[in-house]
């Protein structure tokens, strides 16, 4: 069972640079039903932005991935079976 111990444990493993974004989660779910600004900016530089659009959070992370760009494998060979008819 998860309780508030663990996760402290699990906290403290966290590299500093992710703390912001943490807390933002965190302090959402103390009132779930309004819209919470989770800001992840560029190279992980967090910052808690009031003023935060969802073109905003476009322009702040587009590109991110540049670097390790996500390809799609081989599909691979399948055997071959009777056609439906």
């Amino acid at each position: 069972m998860i309780n508030k111990k663990l996760l402290k444990l699990e906290i403290d493993k966290i590299p500093e640079e992710y703390l912001t974004i943490l807390y933002k989660i965190i302090k959402s779910l103390e009132k779930p039903n309004e819209i919470q600004d989770l800001t992840v900016g560029k190279n992980a530089n967090f910052e808690l932005d009031s003023d935060f659009s969802w073109n905003d959070f476009i322009n702040s992370t587009y590109g991110s991935l540049s670097d390790s760009p996500i390809n799609r494998g081989k599909q691979g060979d399948f055997e071959i079976r009777n056609p439906i008819q």
